[in-house]
C-alpha cells in the first residue's frame, strides 16, 4: 500500500519557497504512479489468481492482498 511516510520524506527534500514547483511536480509523479501501478495490478493479480490458483474460489488470495493494498 501506500505509506504515509514515503509521501512525507519526500516533500521533506525540498526547500520551498525556491522548489516549490518541483514540490508539487513530485507529488503529481508521485500519485500517478500509485494509481497507474494499482490498475494494471487489479488485472494481473486476476490473472495469476485465475491461473495459478490451487482451490478456485470466487475472492482468490491475490485479490484479497490488492484490496487491502488499495
Amino acid at each position: 500500500g501506500v505509506r504515509p511516510c514515503v509521501t512525507a520524506f519526500g516533500g521533506d527534500q525540498f526547500q520551498l519557497p525556491e522548489q516549490e514547483k518541483e514540490l508539487k511536480s513530485f507529488f503529481t509523479y508521485y500519485y500517478i504512479a500509485t494509481n497507474v501501478g494499482c490498475l494494471i495490478a487489479y488485472p494481473i493479480s486476476q490473472y495469476l489468481g485465475n491461473k495459478y490458483s490451487i482451490v478456485k474460489m470466487k475472492m482468490t488470495l491475490y485479490q484479497r492482498k490488492f484490496n487491502a493494498l488499495c
